[in-house]
């Protein structure tokens, strides 16, 4: 029998699914013909069938259970192998929350589309979490983030937002200079830190009051060398309380409903359009899955860039 033969295919796809123990019965038989449609590679189908037994067991379980109570039906889908072949595919879209991961690419690689069908599908789930969400693609992640930093001395922390309101202060250190100054500015004008530090960085003092959240601050460090004022400054804020509960819950939504290879990059990607840099690149520390180092790998170094970091 030729392997190639669109029938060979489709009987081996129904010996594969009943050996999953699945059933398509309940699925809308106009989506499984567009998803029969479809060529699926050998190696793909295999990496489909492992990824539902391994990553959702409890779905594989659910509908083995109902394939075993309804024989008849299951005889009656048995007798349309086509149905059959693009059930496997429905079940895996059920299984990992609709990503679509066959094709020409293969599962190896994720890239914008998964991102989009990911963010698309957590905007229908949660719209008052996710809207205005979208995720960085490629020419933002590659091209974007002016880092937010100008004069001689170059401030690394605060940057963007941040979720602390008694944050370490941190800046490059220069050459020459044996004292820095320290001022942090609300955006009214107001001096609300002056601090002095001997080191290139200062912990919150502990008799500093907090900053305050929905605020903006500049901060500015300042030393004398050689008879010379030096200075650098850097924007950052402090979120809005409502703010901070909604990127949590986007967390806790990502969490509950996103692949495990997506859901790191799609958390930074939300924390990136928060401007939370540091919580973005915190998201995308650990070693990234095979199918989603491309795409961790590039926003690494969007926030990077934005960061100032060299």
């Amino acid at each position: 029998m030729d392997p190639h033969d669109p029938e060979a295919r489709l009987a081996r796809l129904l010996a594969e699914l009943d050996a999953a123990g699945a059933s398509p019965d309940d699925l809308d038989p106009n989506d499984l013909a567009r998803l029969a449609a479809s060529e699926t590679p050998d190696d793909v189908r295999a990496a489909i069938l492992a990824r539902l037994s391994a990553e959702d067991a409890a779905v594989a379980a659910a509908v083995a259970a109902e394939a075993a109570e309804r024989p008849a039906a299951r005889a009656a889908s048995a007798s349309r192998p086509w149905l059959v072949a693009a059930a496997v595919a429905a079940v895996v879209l059920v299984a990992i929350g609709g990503f679509v991961l066959f094709g020409e690419r293969g599962p190896e690689t994720l890239g914008d589309d998964d991102l989009v069908a990911t963010f698309a599908s957590l905007g229908r789930d949660e719209p008052a979490v996710f809207a205005g969400i979208e995720p960085l693609l490629a020419t933002e992640r590659r091209e974007g983030g002016t880092p937010l930093r100008r004069g001689g001395i170059q401030v690394a922390a605060p940057h963007g937002a941040i979720l602390t309101k008694q944050p370490a202060l941190r800046w490059e250190g220069i050459e020459g200079a044996s004292l820095y100054a320290i001022e942090i500015l609300s955006d009214d004008g107001d001096v609300v830190l002056s601090a002095t530090s001997e080191a290139p960085g200062l912990d919150w003092p502990a008799d500093a009051e907090p900053l305050a959240a929905g605020t903006a601050y500049v901060l500015r460090i300042s030393a004398i060398v050689a008879g010379l004022k030096v200075e650098g400054t850097r924007a950052f804020r402090v979120p809005a309380a409502e703010d901070v509960a909604r990127y949590r819950r986007a967390l806790e939504v990502i969490d509950a409903e996103v692949a495990p290879a997506l859901r790191d990059v799609a958390k930074a990607h939300v924390a990136l359009r928060f401007e939370l840099l540091t919580e973005a690149s915190r998201h995308v520390e650990a070693e990234p899955a095979a199918s989603a180092r491309a795409l961790v790998l590039e926003t690494r170094e969007r926030i990077d860039r934005q960061r100032g970091v060299r």
